[in-house]
């Protein structure tokens, strides 16, 4: 159903597309190349000729049956240099959905196809491949828009390539083996072969792009993050069993997809620098300026260079062309993905495509560079360039010259460089990413003189490439104190690439100096890393970390290994300063009965400033491993203490540690707090109850008419655990009161999980009355559980005389509904958004604020159509996008847990239900898991808005993330 609306699809007349397009002041833009000469762009890459490679397919999303491979290579060129261009040549035919080209510099080019990297030759100049090499193979091919795509080089020679998240690669390399499950960014150097993973995560990475200094950024088809900052080593959000992640740098952003930094002269020099990205979906390219801060980056979203009302306007890929202007792949079509519309929806234009050009007016074009002719010299001069992409041609066209010539010439020009230039220590840079590219292996003298430079950008640069090339020890221990944390950064990644005890012994000596997120990641990675050479160096007593009890301390906690706990535990015995909430946290997910000794006096004083991570620990500890103190007397006084703490949180949590520890003796005090007015007190009581199994006491309790209602479901809650049927018996009593409404969420989440307590339930509603607002509530808490179609459905609706709340829609109401929205009002839709009883603000977060349950929906007006928002409203379990699927979690005891995965490692889940309630719950507790097919979002939860009421909403959740 998704883009159903899209039935007055304007024809396919390129004025039609231009008329549609606002560019930002002082710009133009102009159609380059169009169908016939090219279908369906997925890449664009200029040569050092001038001339733009193109990856097209018309075969997306799937080769038909007995359907013959046809996509194409293409090569267009601008003979006349009017701008536009004049002739297209089809430079290899026999692919299937090609991911990505990149121009070799000698007539050639690679090409991203499916499960291969190839290589495609022309030997005889006719700008036909009549040569195609495999030159790796085992690139994963389970979901067409995921597989291997996006080629691009960077500025150390080598090439740099993307793959998403639902693609499992296994390639064999004449290095070893690489494997890769999920979404990365892969480097290749084609003169050792060898093959290495960059980067992991985002769901689906769809552009990269280097700075001027060799600093990398990405942007995600299929995330929301903006812009994100990569390293080597990072990992982002979607990295398949990874435990911690880096998050871009834009959150709440549209999806994007290319990316590309502005330099040269044609641009006004205020653009210099900025970054330029496709928001594909809502037809816009955007425009973002990044800032330097600490050792990573800032990023701001300007106003848009380009935005467009055209519906098959849809720019993939942005690139800047040899005379200065900005050159734009559009792969022009209304249907975007394939997962939410069918493969062969007729609506898909598999036979249009165009490329875009915009200019800056009133401001000269550049002439483009000859380096076919040059000299290395001459070559090593363009180095000099403003524009990247001479630059980077240069570097290319010198991988045609005998290496030591071009070596014996860099050291002649370096000489010669003018040292009052702006740019000396640019050039100097450059000069070493040209050995690098020619593949040349010299003396490392030249780079570490690098290293004096009073550029902290070209000290990082040369870091990384001292790093690729293995160099000592003694010179990352120097740059580990570097004076910019941004040297550091690239200091402590190399090392957690030098398998040795005193590699961590230099990274964690960046604990000396500020930290920072990026920062405190790399050396966390590096740590875990090492773990295999530092640890038993440790053991044996010869890892020297000084007199530095905060590096041992961040290693510990890094791997989290029960058999190095000591250290730490002796840090909070001491109360030493090194001792921090993080110390707390992995004594609680690894410490023995003995450790949690350690915890009980820290949890016990309130005025300890680590208390509350104490308790937080201590009761994670008992779920999570059941594991509790040793020193049961020192358990009675800590939980009495908190008892008489008079802080709510920590008397709740003493109730609960009770229970879990079994403590007999404050049974008493436990029965006294399932009376207390305060919900957060008897719903503590009842759980610490259950715990040590006083079924006849909570039983009681939620029996008792003259008990107040609110306590009667904290008692029928906890009483599920023990005795499903008493719970449902109870719980059809306790339905015939008015309650709140997290009452009645709270107690039906309880009983779903005990499917016999459902069944009891059902029965003992026969005959009953219950208010319809309960039985409402109670049937989306059923539907969401994914028991929508169990009798108790029918059984509630009965008992509370309400009407199935299941919404229909139709072709009729959509086209109806349709109409309302573009009438409605986006300032009224927000005031609807945040009332009470939609749960929206519970689910979904809008700019940093509201709940995870569901998709952030900053952007959601530039990523989904208006047919796609009104059908999630009203039926959401029809379509439940990516990353969203609700677990569907049964334990060894038979209880069914539903709910949205918030947290897991490698000891435990952490579900999260529509109610805003949370459940941990141990892996080895675990039966079995899977996917639900129903939305936590219930399909009722819009039926009681006007129809005004629901076009405002819809108009308002359009209009978010857009920039127009």
């Amino acid at each position: 159903m998704a883009q159903r609306s899209l039935h007055d699809i304007p024809p396919p007349d390129p004025s039609v597309e231009k008329a549609s397009f606002k560019v930002a002041s002082g710009f133009d833009v102009n159609l380059w190349a169009a169908d016939p000469l090219i279908a369906k762009p997925t890449q664009i890459a200029f040569d050092h000729e001038g001339r733009l490679w193109v990856s097209s397919s018309k075969t997306y999303p799937q080769l038909n049956v007995n359907q013959e491979p046809g996509d194409q290579i293409v090569i267009l060129e601008d003979l006349d240099q009017d701008g536009t261009a004049d002739r297209s040549s089809v430079f290899y035919d026999r692919l299937i959905i090609p991911g990505g080209v990149l121009p070799d510099g000698a007539g050639g080019a690679f090409v991203a196809h499916a499960e291969e990297l190839i290589h495609l030759t022309d030997t005889n100049n006719d700008l036909k491949a009549d040569k195609k090499k495999v030159l790796l193979s085992g690139f994963g091919t389970e979901d067409t828009h995921h597989t291997l795509h996006r080629l691009r080089w960077g500025p150390n020679g080598r090439i740099y390539m993307l793959q998403g998240y639902y693609i499992g690669t296994h390639v064999e390399t004449i290095h070893g083996p690489r494997r890769l499950n999920g979404g990365g960014l892969w480097s290749y150097d084609t003169h050792t072969q060898r093959l290495e993973i960059y980067s992991r995560g985002l769901v689906n990475p769809w552009g990269v792009v280097f700075d001027r200094w060799g600093q990398t950024f990405q942007t995600d088809g299929a995330g929301g993050e903006g812009i994100h900052y990569s390293f080597p080593e990072s990992i982002f959000k979607a990295s398949p069993n990874e435990l911690r992640f880096l998050n871009g740098l834009n959150p709440g952003r549209p999806k994007l997809c290319g990316i590309e930094i502005i330099s040269g002269t044609h641009f006004p020099p205020s653009w210099s620098g900025n970054m330029l990205a496709n928001d594909f979906r809502a037809n816009n390219i955007d425009r973002y300026v990044i800032d330097e801060s600490k050792s990573g980056y800032t990023s701001t979203l300007k106003k848009d260079l380009l935005q467009s009302s055209h519906v098959s306007f849809r720019p993939v890929d942005i690139a800047m062309g040899p005379d200065g202007a900005v050159y734009v792949a559009d792969w022009y079509n209304p249907i975007i993905q394939h997962g939410e519309v069918d493969f062969r929806d007729k609506r898909r234009d598999q036979v249009h495509g165009r490329i875009w050009r915009i200019t800056a007016k009133e401001r000269p074009l550049l002439t483009p560079q000859n380096y076919a002719g040059a000299s290395i010299m001459e070559l090593l001069d363009k180095l000099k360039a403003e524009e990247d992409w001479v630059r980077l041609n240069a570097k290319q066209a010198l991988k045609h010259f005998e290496p030591a010539k071009v070596r014996s010439a860099i050291d002649a020009w370096v000489k010669k460089l003018d040292r009052s230039h702006t740019a000396y220590e640019h050039h100097r840079l450059e000069a070493l990413w040209t050995l690098q590219t020619i593949s040349s292996v010299p003396s490392k003298m030249y780079a570490r003189d690098l290293l004096k430079s009073s550029d902290h950008r070209v000290r990082a640069a040369t870091t990384r490439v001292l790093h690729d090339w293995g160099d000592t020890l003694a010179t990352f221990t120097t740059l580990v104190n570097d004076p910019h944390p941004r040297v550091r950064l690239e200091a402590v990644t190399a090392l957690g690439t030098m398998d040795k005890a005193e590699s961590v012994e230099v990274a964690l000596q960046v604990l000396d100096h500020p930290m920072d997120t990026f920062l405190d990641f790399a050396l966390w990675r590096t740590c875990r890393a090492l773990q295999a050479h530092w640890v038993p160096a440790l053991e044996k007593a010869t890892l020297d970390l000084g007199d530095k009890p905060e590096h041992l301390a961040f290693a510990l906690k890094a791997v989290e290994r029960p058999e190095l706990i000591e250290p730490l535990l002796g840090m909070l015995a001491d109360d030493s300063p090194q001792a921090d909430a993080s110390t707390i946290q992995v004594v609680g997910k690894i410490g023995s009965a003995d450790a949690m000794n350690i915890l009980l006096p820290i949890a016990a004083n309130p005025e300890h400033v680590l208390s509350v991570e104490a308790i937080q620990a201590l009761l994670e500890a008992a779920e999570d491993r059941l594991i509790r103190p040793s020193n049961a007397t020192k358990s009675v006084e800590t939980c009495q203490a908190l008892m008489q703490s008079g802080r709510e949180e920590s008397m709740a949590a003493a109730c609960r540690l009770a229970g879990l520890w079994g403590l007999e003796g404050l049974k008493p005090l436990l029965s006294l707090s399932l009376e207390s007015k305060t919900r957060a007190m008897h719903r503590a009581a009842a759980e610490g109850l259950a715990h040590m199994g006083k079924r006849n006491e909570l039983h009681r309790v939620a029996s008792d008419s003259l008990v107040a209602p609110e306590n009667r479901v904290s008692a029928c809650m906890a009483l599920a655990q023990l005795a499903p049927s008493d719970a449902g018996r109870s719980a059809a009593l306790i339905l015939q009161f008015k309650l709140a409404t997290h009452d009645v969420e709270a107690l039906m989440g309880a009983l779903t999980i005990k499917p016999l307590a459902l069944d009891t339930l059902t029965e003992s509603l026969n005959g009953t009355e219950i208010p319809e607002k309960n039985a409402i509530i109670a049937t989306r808490m059923v539907e969401t559980s994914g028991h929508g179609g169990a009798p108790l459905m029918k059984g509630l609706a009965r008992a509370g005389s309400i009407h199935p709340i299941a919404q229909q829609l139709d072709k009729d109401r959509m086209q109806r509904l349709l109409l309302m929205v573009n009438e409605g009002d986006p300032v009224q839709g927000a005031q609807v958004y945040q009332r009470p009883e939609l749960a929206c603000t519970i689910c979904h977060a809008i700019q940093g604020k509201g709940g995870s349950i569901g998709p952030d929906l900053s952007s959601i007006g530039a990523s989904a159509p208006i047919d796609y928002l009104i059908e999630s409203l009203i039926q959401p379990s029809a379509k439940i996008k990516e990353g969203y699927s609700t677990s569907v979690i049964t334990t060894k005891d038979e209880s069914v847990y539903t709910g949205a995965v918030i947290e897991e490692n490698g000891r435990v889940i952490i579900l999260r239900n529509m109610a805003n309630v949370q459940t941990r719950l141990p892996k080895d507790s675990i039966a079995f898991r899977e996917n639900s097919q129903v939305s936590l979002m219930p399909s009722g939860l819009t039926a009681s808005l006007s129809n005004d009421a629901f076009a405002d909403l819809v108009s308002y959740l359009a209009s978010l993330g857009k920039t127009r």
